[in-house]
């Protein structure tokens, strides 16, 4: 429903390369258009929390679709994904706006 949302994680990585970004992508089924970007930092931490906030509008977007996704076009061995990602734990709430 439209409102003010906030997308949390909870994550630990260790020497986490990521040339061509590493997010979550909160888009609106139809009609398609991307509502809400939240990048997973590169490095090496410990449990980290992380969040973004978001809106949907009012009759804009029905139904949504959370993916998780690169910004990589094509698969290739020029951008190399290394190190180790733990998401403990994601959620998407409703927050008062």
């Amino acid at each position: 429903p439209p409102g003010s949302y906030r997308i949390s994680l909870i994550a630990s990585a260790r020497n986490l390369k990521l040339p061509k970004q590493l997010f979550w992508s909160i888009r609106c089924a139809d009609p398609a258009s991307e509502i809400a970007r939240f990048n997973i930092p590169e490095g090496t931490f410990n449990r980290r929390q992380l969040s973004l906030d978001f809106a949907i509008g009012l009759g804009a977007c029905p139904m949504q679709v959370l993916r998780l996704e690169t910004a990589a076009i094509a698969e290739s061995w020029r951008f190399r994904y290394v190190g180790t990602l733990v998401m403990h734990k994601l959620s998407i709430e409703r927050v008062s706006s």
